[in-house]
Parts: structure tokens; sequence; C-alpha cells
């Protein structure tokens, strides 16, 4: 019978069997593997589990929702409205997981080495997956899981980070800095592992729920959060009685007697009624599980954040040896490639700060981070209006700079309605209540809306356009005789002599209606000669010369600025010199 060695002899033998197996996958040092193992098949395994989310009406909102791989209680009466919501959440289901699935093999040594262009290729789909599952999760942040601000702001933040750490991956591989393609790559789906798709279950699966899913931070944390202020109690939400209504499964006795609020609901009085949901993991209303979970979350998402992005960060501090060894491997290739600056010719941290080379493509973070803001977080989001307008103020800068911002309104009242979002953080009221409401008169007291600055944009000295209440008042006394009745009747006879003048004018010049002549410039010097007399005393001859006079020119010229000085004035110091030049351009 042939004796098993043990102790120090079979060391060797057992040391070449894990050399073995983790080559087989590309790893040289073993701590390298069991990373491997533990974050990237957890997250491998994970995202396989979930893949019965793709039979979207099946399981995860499937008939009674109650599988435990069916969404949390209560948000499918969300998700099966047929609205953007419902587009979102499969947007999000159909690329998130695909798209976890293949980046698992982004980070296999041996696929990197011996298979490149199936690294390459399966790169691209997963950052194509990866924007469209962004887009996604973005669309249905209004009620994930209550949809409480907290809640919406760390979807935003995580979505930020995500598609920036991307971004940043890709523009480095393009330059060919394979060490910070790697960190940021890392970073990306470190922060993503944390809290993706954390769909909870039924109240039923709680416990098996908890045991199934632990590989994501997230799930556990929150969990055990809701579990915690259950125990807690003194934990209260606002749901709509549609959706507690839809978790009962219509049970109107039963939705009624829990909640008496929801009395208006049914009778159709109020179909917009909400009442005050208790938040119980432990109580037999699956309204007060989704509560729970609703409450945690928020919470549960910025700590499991916290935790990933500072995890990463040491993970990536413990590893200089393969940092410095992609760095070389990049200065080669760079050099090869005859780029400038080789071993830094990417994204490098010696580019930040104080460096020489300001980091170009900040501003493009900020933009894009900016947008997903306006569109999705800002307050003004509920209000009716083109998505491009509420972007960013682009839009608006484009009609003000070419003249046409009033005939643009006119038409977004006109499909809209009364009340329009033209800007990101601008509404244009067409109502006569809101025109005395904001442009009325203010008894004494009465506090009125001030001006808006960007709106007097390059007056710096306070005229009639922009001066505040008491300086308005004192300036409207000194000209107030000028605009008397009998001011003005005093002036018909100069009126009626330059009126007497733009006739003939126009007879000369349309040699009786012989040939054509422009009106709008006639009216121009009709208007100029007149304002010129009753101010200086003197015309300014325009329409005896038939052209406009130098400084009018000049004059207009300003006025134009203005409106160029208006749009600038609606973005960030830094980017006012290149859209300045490009509403030039656009006029």
């Amino acid at each position: 019978m042939a004796a098993v060695k043990s102790g120090p002899e079979a060391a060797p033998a057992t040391s070449s069997v894990l050399r073995k197996v983790i080559g087989v996958f590309g790893f040289a040092k073993l701590y390298n593997f069991i990373l491997w193992v533990l974050f990237a098949g957890g997250f491998f395994g994970f995202a396989l589990s979930r893949t019965p989310y793709l039979n979207f009406y099946g399981y995860f909102c499937g008939p009674g929702s109650s599988s435990s791989l069916s969404a949390a209680p209560g948000e499918c009466w969300y998700y099966l409205r047929g609205d953007h919501e419902t587009i979102g959440i499969i947007l999000h289901l159909v690329t998130i997981i695909p798209a976890s699935i293949l980046a698992t093999f982004q980070f296999t040594p041996i696929i990197r080495r011996r298979f490149v262009l199936f690294h390459r290729i399966n790169g691209y789909v997963v950052l194509l997956l990866s924007f469209l599952s962004t887009a996604g999760a973005l669309m249905i942040a209004r009620h994930a899981f209550g949809g409480g601000l907290e809640t919406q702001m760390a979807i935003g933040v995580m979505g930020i980070l995500f598609i920036g750490s991307l971004v940043m991956s890709y523009i480095n591989i393009k330059r060919l800095q394979i060490e910070e393609h790697r960190a940021w790559m890392l970073r990306a789906w470190f922060y993503v592992s944390g809290v993706w798709n954390s769909r909870s279950h039924s109240p039923a699966k709680v416990n098996s729920s908890i045991k199934a899913a632990s590989i994501i931070t997230l799930r556990l944390v929150m969990f055990f959060a809701a579990m915690i202020i259950s125990k807690q109690y003194g934990y209260y939400s606002a749901r709509p009685c549609g959706q507690i209504d839809f978790m009962f499964r219509g049970n109107r006795n039963r939705t009624v007697a829990s909640y008496p609020a929801c009395a208006s609901y049914y009778s159709g009085e109020n179909t917009d009624q909400w009442a005050i949901v208790k938040a119980d993991m432990f109580g037999n209303s699956s309204a007060e599980a989704a509560t729970a979970l609703g409450v945690s979350f928020g919470p549960a998402a910025w700590l499991c954040l916290a935790l990933h992005a500072i995890g990463i960060e040491i993970y990536l501090k413990l590893t200089p040896a393969e940092n410095q060894r992609l760095r070389i491997i990049s200065y080669q290739r760079q050099l090869a490639a005859g780029m400038r600056n080789p071993g830094s010719a990417g994204l490098t941290v010696d580019r930040f700060g104080d460096s020489e080379n300001t980091p170009y493509f900040m501003p493009i973070i900020y933009s894009i981070s900016v947008v997903i803001y306006n569109l999705f977080f800002h307050p003004l989001t509920l209000f009716p209006g083109p998505k491009i307008a509420a972007a960013s103020h682009i839009w608006y800068g484009c009609i003000l700079t070419k003249g046409i911002a009033p005939h643009q309104m006119k038409k977004l009242h006109e499909r809209y309605g009364p009340v329009v979002r033209v800007a990101p953080d601008e509404l244009s009221f067409s109502s006569p209540a809101a025109w005395k409401d904001i442009y009325g008169y203010k008894r004494s007291g009465q506090s009125e809306m001030s001006k808006d600055k960007k709106y007097h944009a390059g007056l710096s000295e306070p005229i009639l356009l922009n001066a505040d209440r008491e300086y308005h008042s004192s300036l409207r006394r000194l000209l107030s005789h000028g605009f008397a009745d009998s001011a003005l009747r005093a002036q018909e006879d100069i009126i009626q002599r330059y009126l007497k003048q733009f006739m003939e004018q126009l007879k000369k010049y349309s040699a009786s209606g012989q040939n054509t002549i422009n009106l709008e410039h006639w009216y121009q010097f009709f208007t100029f000669d007149v304002i010129g007399h009753l101010t200086n005393g003197q015309s300014y001859y325009c329409m005896e010369a038939g052209k406009l006079h130098p400084f009018i020119k000049i004059s207009l010229s300003f006025v134009r600025f203005l409106s160029l000085k208006q749009a600038m004035m609606r973005f960030p110091t830094f980017l006012r010199l290149p859209f300045a030049k490009f509403f030039i351009r656009g006029t």
C-alpha cells in the first residue's frame, strides 16, 4: 500500500498544482488569483443568477411577482404602466446583466494576452451596454425603492462615477496608457459591483434572498439596515394608494382597513391619494416591507459606494509593481507609435494639479454631469418643455443670439401650454395672471421679483432696465414729466414733420411704387430720426441719406453684443470663451 506524503514533502507538489491552476487563467501570483476569484468570480456568478430578470414579464414583473426572482414589493406598479419607466427598467436589465457577465472576461489575464481581438471587441460591447444600462437606471431613479431624494442622488452619482470611469478608461487605452486604463476600468466595475441591480424580493423570500445575494455589498447592507429599522420602529414613509392596492392585489377592503386614507382613492375623489406606511420587514404587509427597503436603500447605497470607492483605491495602492510594469509597457508602445511624452501620453497623474499640461477632459466630465442632473434631478424636471432646452443653456443661447427667441417661445407655448421649461433653470409663462404676478406693480412693503442679472449682462451701471426698486423709482420721477400727456402733445408737430418726410422719401426711393424698397430699414430711419430730435435736439438724418448713421450702426452692434453677453452669462466662466466662438459662428 502506497504511503501518502504529508508535511513539508507535500508542499512542493501542492505549490506546483496551484501554479498550474492559476497559470491556466494567466495569473503569476496567488493573491491576484484569490482576489479575482472573490470579486470577478463572485460578480460573474451573481450576474448569471440574475439572468431570469431578462424575462421581464415572466419573472421580474410576472403575475403576482411572488418569485424569489421578482422585483421589490410594489415596484412593478410603476414598471408596468407602459411609460418611460417601463422602457428604463427593461433597458437597464437587458444591458447591465450581459455587460456584467462580459466584463468579467476583461479582467482575466489569459484572455487579454492570448485573445486580444476578443478582448477589444468585448470591451466595446461592454462599453455600449454600460452606457445604455446607466441611461435605463436614470430613467427609473424617480421611483426606484421609493424614489427618495437620497436614492435619486445616489443613483445619479453612481451613474456619473461609472460612466466617467469608463470614459477615462477608454481615453487612456486609445492613448496606449495601459496602467491608467486598468485603474479606471477597475474603478468603474468596483463602483457598480456594490450597487447595481439591487432588486430585492417578496417578504416571504427575504431570509433566503439574503444568503443568495450576499455577493453584492448593497444587498447585505440594505437588508440588514431594513431589519434594524424594523426592530427600532418609528420609521414611516408615504406611498401612493395605487401602489398599495397593487401590492395587496386589488384587495380594496384590506387596503382601506389598513390605510383609511386610501378610501378617497377608491371613491375617485383623489386618485393620487397617498398613505403613511410603517417600515417593517417583519410585518404581515408587503407594503411595510417595501417601505423598509425603500427607507434603507438610499443610506445603504451611499455607504456601499464609499466602501467600494475606498476599497479600490486601497487595492490600487497595494499593487504598485503591477502599475509600474504596465507603465513601462505603455512607454514602449507609445514610443513605438510616435506619441509625444511617451509614458505619459494618456491621462496620467503627472498631468494633474500644477503640472504644465492641464487635463482637457475635465470640462467634458463637468458638462456631462450637469446635463444628467438637469434632465433627471433638477427641481424643474416636472415642467413640460423640450429636452434639449432642459439639458443645457446651449439651445437657449442659440435662439437668443440668432434673434429668434420670441418666435420660438410662441411655438413652445402653443405646443406645451402656458408654462414651459426653456432652460435648465428657467420657465416661460404666457398667462395674464403670470404677467401680473411677475411684472405687476407692488405696493410698498410687498416684495418683488428681482431682476435676473444674466438678462442685463453688460450693463454695469444701473439704468431703468436693471435698477432695483428704490433707484428705479427715483429715475422714473426724473423722466416722468417727459411722458406726461401735455409733454407728448407738445411734440406732435415734430413727429408729424418727420412723418411727412418719411412718406416723401418712400415715394422718392420707390419711384412712386415702381421700385422695391426695404420697409424695415425705412422704419428704422424714421424711428432713429425722431428719437434723435426728441433726445438730442438734432436728427440723425437717416431718412435724408437713405441709410443709418454710423452711430446707430455701432449702437445696433452693441445690442447684438448684449444678446451674446446674455448667452455667455448662462455658462461657467471657463466655458464662456468656447461657447462665445460657437454662437458667433452660428449667427
